[in-house]
């Protein structure tokens, strides 16, 4: 069917049945392609996506689309021009999409946050105080995230005023003779006590 036409090979195993508009050829939704390579498996927006469905920014993402797999291996990338996969810990997958979410912004959230800093810290707080994002599901995850995005959902559970216990066993993730950049989160009373610069 490939040969003759009737079908256009995307990838190994994945093709597509050509249409046509009355501009012409319509190609296949790259989005649509790559979820259909991640399988049954969760999968989250990632960068720009995420920061607007969580209200950090009203951009929308142009051009490349990131979304988040929590399969636990690597996917061909083979016929994924203009989409990026992020492959996170399959722990990620227990988590719901707006906790997936606060996860990638707080790995890159000075460029991510079109809030001032002020606003950044009092949108996190607010999203942590009203368990929007628990901390304490997150907190398995929390492992396998970078130390700096651990010492920071520290410094938010502290400003947010959850459960010690909570809080204690983010201490035991946090090497506290590090410094790390927290961005616009720098901010937060409680930074310099889990380390900010």
């Amino acid at each position: 069917m490939a040969s003759r036409g009737d079908l256009i090979r995307l990838r190994p195993g994945h093709y597509y049945v050509p249409r046509t508009s009355r501009f012409g050829p319509v190609p296949p939704d790259r989005l649509n392609v790559a979820l259909s390579a991640l399988g049954e498996v969760r999968y989250t927006p990632g960068g720009v996506a995420a920061a607007n469905a969580l209200g950090f920014t009203t951009q929308i993402p142009m051009g490349r689309t990131d979304i988040v797999s929590t399969r636990g291996r690597r996917i061909r990338r083979r016929g994924l021009e203009g989409v990026r996969i992020l492959e996170r810990s399959p722990e990620r997958g227990r988590l719901t999409n707006d906790e997936n979410c606060f996860l990638e912004l707080l790995r890159d959230i000075e460029h991510l946050s079109d809030l001032s800093a002020k606003g950044t810290c009092a949108r996190a707080v607010d999203l942590v105080r009203g368990d929007v994002v628990s901390l304490k599901r997150m907190l398995r995850a929390a492992w396998d995230e970078p130390p700096r995005v651990r010492a920071m959902l520290g410094a938010l559970g502290d400003a947010a005023g959850i459960e010690p216990d909570v809080l204690s066993c983010y201490r035991e993730l946090v090497n506290p003779a590090s410094r790390y950049d927290f961005g616009p989160l720098s901010n937060l009373q409680t930074a310099r006590s889990w380390g900010a610069k």
